[in-house]
């Protein structure tokens, strides 16, 4: 007995370790493998000296934009507002936006602008222009203060954490129902499994949940509180993201009958693994299609792609969380109970 228990912790401390860097390296390259919207070109030209004042103000992206409210903002050398009506896509083209400006009269102005990328992530910044003998950076400094806000802090971060949740538990829950469903049926019954399938099912719901308001906020810059306001939630549920985020959880909802087959004694036939697999896949395409993956113009490969390293990331580490948690454990208790009757 007093032999196996420290056996029994190290490997316990090995498991953990093993799966913490594992969750690190499967979660990595999908932060780091995203690219954003970046702006093409500006009508005016950033920095460029017109005779007259333009009557719109147009940016074009390398691909498809969302305009949250206050997406572009116009403003004179005093920091005052002058846009008017809101923001378009000119020509129906979901990667320009423009916005009217009333008629201008000679001085430096500053636009900035704040608009999400097709997936899900702001990008900003600012040009200028002058209208008639005023210098194009002239406005700059005094408009300094009026500048398209960057977001609130706490925001960044609780967006950031809660994105993460839901990834992992994805990983998770995908990867341990077909470890256990598919690679080992015996597991099924204990009770340290049920914990990990239901535990990753609900902080799968619950970060789907919550980051639905915390991307309407995080999209325009606004305060952590604006993520509860309900039109910031409908403002989301109008994105790519919010309607993937929606399709998630319903999904999750009609999964509940086949997960708690999954974790009972019932057995495990072919069709409700094949429902499992079809269900598995429609939740990580909820969250491929949501980035960038879902967003370029390859989408017929990248797409394909960004499912099978998603599917195969889950596979490994819910099947690390599964043996970290169920196998090692269970052994365990198996020599803890030979060493007891020796």
């Amino acid at each position: 007995m007093r032999v196996t228990r420290p056996r029994r912790l190290v490997a316990r401390r090995r498991g953990v370790a093993i799966l913490l860097l594992t969750l690190v390296a499967a979660l990595a390259p999908a932060t780091s493998a995203s690219a954003h919207a970046s702006l093409v070109s500006t009508d005016p030209v950033s920095g460029s000296q017109l005779a007259t004042g333009p009557s719109t103000v147009t940016l074009t992206f390398s691909e498809a934009v969302t305009v949250p409210s206050g997406a572009i903002r116009v403003l004179d050398a005093r920091g005052a507002r002058v846009e008017q009506g809101r923001v378009t896509h000119p020509g129906g083209a979901p990667s320009k936006v423009a916005v009217a400006v009333p008629r201008l009269g000679a001085g430096a102005y500053v636009v900035t602008w704040r608009v999400v990328s097709d997936d899900s992530h702001p990008v900003q910044g600012t040009f200028t222009f002058a209208v008639g003998a005023a210098a194009p950076g002239a406005a700059a400094e005094a408009a300094g203060a009026a500048m398209q806000p960057r977001g609130d802090r706490a925001l960044g971060v609780a967006y950031g954490v809660v994105r993460f949740l839901v990834f992992a538990s994805l990983l998770v829950l995908v990867g341990s129902v077909a470890f256990v469903s598919v690679l080992w049926p015996a597991g099924s019954t204990d009770r340290r499994t049920a914990r990990i399938v239901w535990g990753s099912f609900l902080v799968l719901a619950l970060g789907t949940l919550v980051s639905i308001g915390l991307q309407g906020a995080y999209g325009p810059g606004l305060g952590l509180l604006d993520a509860v306001k309900p039109s910031t939630l409908q403002a989301a549920l109008d994105t790519r993201y919010g309607v993937m985020a929606a399709g998630r959880l319903l999904l999750l909802v009609g999964s509940i009958p086949l997960l708690a087959i999954v974790v009972s004694p019932y057995h495990v036939g072919g069709v409700t693994r094949g429902a499992l697999a079809v269900m598995g896949l429609a939740l990580i395409a909820t969250v491929s299609l949501a980035g960038h993956a879902g967003a370029g113009p390859a989408l017929a490969v990248a797409l394909p792609f960004d499912l099978l390293h998603v599917g195969a990331a889950s596979v490994w580490v819910g099947g690390l969380v599964v043996l970290v948690g169920v196998v090692l454990p269970r052994r365990g208790d198996a020599g803890d109970d030979v060493a007891g009757d020796h």
